[in-house]
């Protein structure tokens, strides 16, 4: 397998992230950088010294789905996994996916338990309280199965099922759908959504993606207040961005799933408003205010979305 690291400009958490991936107990085939964006070629002379054996590679078009999808094309081996640059790989980790590719043989996705690296802030400890990135300890099967509508189309467990911070991916699949969807994860523009996405389009395509949480990994959180609540802001736009566009241009048949699941998520907001207007939410309500409106500002802007990764793909490629 391929482990993949896509950063921009973050050299001390690249360097981090490398060092748990050169730690581990089976090591990977290749390792592979993607710079989105550098600023200058600084990667290249601090790769060449401390990592010679790690190939880079740049991505000249903003975006982290530009750079997962860069990586799909240059890799060479049939799964990737896609590190985080504020991620710090457990030593078993890529043993542990070996094992679980073995007993998902048919699986498009494997995702590992994301824990916090630290909770000694209180951002930290907020965006824990939140939810973080933990699904859980209990492996579980994202798939379509039977005829009920929730089980021809499970989207409303998407969010459930692990996340990008520690995702592989079967590399032949996922071109098969075209690849990520490079008009999510736009950045300052729209803050996730890329890795929903992915899973949703594969479980449609007949694939299944699965959560396997002996594959672990630490995640470095935001240290203060305001950015971890920006962060959850952030990805609840990328996720009503993801539903807006399963509803415009998902299969027919599983529309009505979508926009039952997209109606939920716009109304949750103003349930969690309550709670931390009475104190019975982990936000105050200002910070409950913040997230739901960047869930009502993004609903239907998959369009938008779509035309900013135009221009920036023309820019690219200019």
């Amino acid at each position: 397998m391929t482990v993949v690291i896509c950063t921009r400009s973050r050299p001390r958490l690249l360097l981090r992230a490398l060092e748990s991936v050169t730690a581990q107990q089976s090591m990977p085939k290749e390792i592979l950088v993607v710079a989105n964006m550098p600023p200058d070629d600084t990667y290249a002379a601090q790769l060449a010294e401390q990592f010679p054996a790690v190939r880079l590679v740049y991505e000249p078009r903003e975006g982290l789905d530009f750079a997962r999808n860069r990586a799909l094309r240059d890799a060479t081996t049939e799964w990737l996994l896609y590190v985080d640059d504020d991620v710090v790989l457990d030593r078993l980790a890529v043993h542990e996916l070996g094992e679980a590719l073995h007993r998902y043989a048919d699986a498009a996705v494997v995702n590992g338990r994301v824990l916090p690296l630290s909770t000694r802030h209180p951002g930290e400890r907020l965006f824990e309280a939140n939810g973080g990135f933990d699904c859980g300890a209990q492996s579980r099967t994202l798939a379509q199965s039977g005829t009920l509508p929730w089980k021809r189309s499970p989207i409303h467990r998407v969010v459930a099922i692990g996340n990008g911070c520690c995702m592989a991916i079967h590399r032949d699949k996922t071109l098969a759908i075209g690849g990520f969807d490079d008009a999510l994860d736009l950045g300052a523009a729209l803050g996730g959504g890329g890795d929903l996405d992915i899973y949703w389009r594969l479980v449609l395509a007949g694939h299944a993606v699965i959560y396997e949480p002996r594959i672990r990994a630490q995640h470095e959180h935001r240290e203060t207040i305001a950015s971890a609540v920006a962060q959850i802001g952030q990805h609840q736009a990328g996720l009503i961005v993801f539903l807006s566009k399963a509803v415009a241009r998902g299969p027919i048949n599983a529309r009505a799933m979508a926009s039952m699941f997209l109606v939920w998520r716009l109304l949750k907001p103003l349930l969690r408003l309550g709670k931390a207007i009475l104190r019975l939410d982990v936000l105050r309500p200002a910070q409950a205010w913040h997230v739901a409106r960047m869930n009502w500002a993004y609903a239907g802007r998959y369009q938008e979305m779509r035309q900013v990764a135009a221009s920036r793909a023309g820019a690219g490629a200019a």
